[in-house]
């Protein structure tokens, strides 16, 4: 996620501020405002590795998609 675009990464090299992993349907249904993603975590859908600011952070991010459409 940048400012730029949005894409799924398998390998990166750089400093990561925040990591999500686990089955890529979910993490694109969440992506896409299909899904939230404190949902996801809680049904253990997706693990997420950051700090609790940048994931409330992400989840306004992707609700914002979704209602913008």
């Amino acid at each position: 996620l940048s400012k730029e675009k949005v894409e799924t990464v398998k390998k990166y090299d750089g400093e990561v501020h925040c990591r999500l992993s686990g089955d890529e349907k979910y993490i694109h249904d969440v992506m896409e405002g299909k899904m939230k993603l404190q949902e996801a975590i809680r049904d253990e859908q997706i693990d997420i590795d950051c700090n609790y600011r940048t994931m409330l952070m992400l989840e306004s991010i992707f609700w914002l998609i979704y209602n913008n459409r």
